[in-house]
């Protein structure tokens, strides 16, 4: 089925289409083109396969595509807003475990993968080995992948604990790797929860957050704890308290922006579920953003390297300026579970049970003519047409 501006699309070029002979395009037609293809923004998709996380290259020539139920990672060539040829593909086939999320180091050397230790159907290889409940027995880590060949070089060790739903990232110098993760049977206190980081030479842990999930500014000097309860902005790596926000305690669906300026947070009542923003100097909420049901911030919101941030939703996906809360774009997506925008600020994927999408959310660059009897159009912008 069409999206809306699919359908749009469609109908202005049939209207072009039946413009008569003699006459030429409307002007009306025209006009209708322009604002149905402005409107649509969708370049490529990748179909069929559900999508829990995706990741696009520091470099932008790559896009890594995390299928769940497959428990797969694939490396896909990216050029120009297009999708390309398989560059390789990672598939452990001894597991019922599904891959959940990822993030790639920002000299682009190794991709971490999530694997939690949940099953969400397809079908495991004949290598996989289950018991009674179906479960493989192994707990729930992280696979760190060599990001050029794909193949495994490590797998973070976590004794008594294992790793769980949560944002996973690296610090903007990549000397640290944060993951959410839960004791096991094992553990001193079964009950534990928390962010722990491991340092990304040794893989060994250094630092463990209890009941918290955490976010980072880029240049790595301010981190948010994000609790039930409120949040705590700490300096970075002293541990010096800033300020404390009494932002929605009863949830920590809390994201400190990379510039460290502002907190984004997600209302929950149940029926209103939209982005917040608050401003971390004057401890002041700015603003709430549009209004619509699915909003979440957990670690699938994409931060712009202009600032701004793509805000993944049940509903349609915006782009938002997080200092005023103003939406800058809206795209037409429907339930989206995870994004990632390109390093130069042009292309967006976002990811779904039924594939991935990428959108053109800078400048625009695809260029193409229609041709009538009497009129040719140039499309060298969707803000400049041109008669010749």
């Amino acid at each position: 089925t069409a999206t809306d501006p699919e359908l749009a699309t469609l109908l202005a070029l049939e209207a072009f289409d039946q413009a008569p002979d003699d006459i030429g395009l409307f002007p009306e037609a025209m006009l209708a083109l322009r604002q149905a293809t402005d409107a649509n923004r969708l370049v490529d998709y990748i179909p069929g396969t559900v999508a829990e996380a995706i990741q696009f290259s520091p470099d932008g020539t790559s896009l890594l595509v995390v299928e769940t139920t497959e428990r797969a990672v694939t490396r896909y060539r990216f050029r120009d807003g297009r999708v390309g040829e398989i560059e390789w593909r990672y598939q452990d086939t001894t597991t019922v475990d599904a891959f959940s999320d990822i993030a790639i180091d920002p000299d682009g050397t190794v991709a971490a993968i999530l694997v939690v230790d949940e099953t969400f159907g397809g079908v495991p290889g004949p290598e996989v080995v289950v018991d009674a409940d179906g479960q493989d027995g192994l707990p729930g880590r992280v696979v760190v992948l060599d990001l050029e060949t794909g193949v495994v070089v490590h797998t973070i060790e976590m004794p008594c604990t294992e790793a769980t739903f949560g944002p996973i990232y690296f610090s903007g110098d990549g000397s640290i790797f944060a993951v959410h993760e839960a004791a096991t049977d094992c553990g001193a206190d079964p009950d534990w929860s928390g962010t722990t980081f491991y340092d990304t030479d040794t893989w060994a842990a250094i630092q463990a957050f209890d009941g918290a999930a955490t976010s980072m500014s880029a240049d790595g000097s301010l981190l948010l704890l994000s609790p039930i309860g409120p949040a705590e902005l700490l300096r970075y790596p002293s541990l010096e308290q800033v300020a404390t926000f009494d932002i929605y305690p009863e949830q920590s669906n809390r994201v400190l922006t990379p510039d460290g300026r502002t907190i984004m947070y997600r209302t929950d009542n149940s029926v209103d579920i939209r982005p917040g923003f608050w401003d971390v100097a004057s401890n002041q909420q700015i603003t709430w953003g549009d209004g619509f049901r699915g909003f979440y911030v957990n670690g699938a919101e994409s931060f712009l390297a202009n600032g701004y941030v793509l805000t993944p939703s049940t509903e349609s996906d915006h782009i938002y300026d997080p200092t005023s809360g103003r939406s800058l774009l809206q795209l037409p997506t429907e339930v989206t579970l995870n994004t990632s925008v390109s390093s130069d600020d042009q292309f967006a994927a976002t990811s779904h049970t039924d594939g991935v999408r990428i959108w053109e959310i800078g400048t625009r660059t695809n260029s193409f003519s229609l041709e009538a009897t009497s009129a040719e159009v140039i499309w060298l912008n969707p803000d400049m047409l041109e008669e010749g």
